[in-house]
């Protein structure tokens, strides 16, 4: 078993694939390097360990599913669902944006999907008034796509 905390040096293995460190004693935080470094990673399992603060985020980490990081309650950031607090992130660094948990569900913090539909709706009728209110718009463009479906049914115009 490995104790104590993960190496950065770990980062300047170009060439490494997979990296399993599950069910060790290993502690503290998973250096931010490994994201930047490992760039050929395709397996990477902290799982069971006491690992907390952010976990590296881009590159190759965007890869990792929630079961890589599995027993390690003080991990925070993507794929976790926590948020990071001050504490979690000794360093000071800025934190990268992060989504919010809603009672309803995961909501990201830029986008409502509700007011993404009401806002699509409202745009849509608004255009499709002006074309059907203005003489241009009806002859222009609604003319024929109701002449067109008139004529698919084979009503007769007169």
């Amino acid at each position: 078993r490995f104790m104590g905390s993960i190496p950065e040096r770990f980062g300047s293995l170009k060439s490494l694939e997979s990296l399993d460190l599950s069910r060790n004693q290993l502690s503290g935080q998973i250096p931010p390097n490994l994201a930047s470094g490992l760039t050929s990673l395709v397996v990477f399992n902290v799982s069971y360990n006491n690992l907390k603060g952010p976990i590296p985020q881009g590159f190759q980490f965007a890869t990792f599913n929630i079961e890589s990081y599995k027993g390690n309650p003080l991990l925070c950031l993507f794929p976790t669902h926590n948020a990071c607090s001050l504490e979690s992130n000794p360093g000071g660094g800025e934190l990268p944006s992060q989504d919010v948990e809603s009672e309803g569900g995961r909501v990201e913090e830029w986008m409502s999907l509700p007011a993404l539909d009401i806002g699509f709706v409202i745009g849509f009728l608004s255009v499709s008034c002006m074309l059907c209110v203005s003489e241009t718009g009806r002859r222009g463009l609604l003319d024929p796509f109701i002449y067109a479906f008139l004529h698919v049914i084979n009503y007769e115009i007169t």
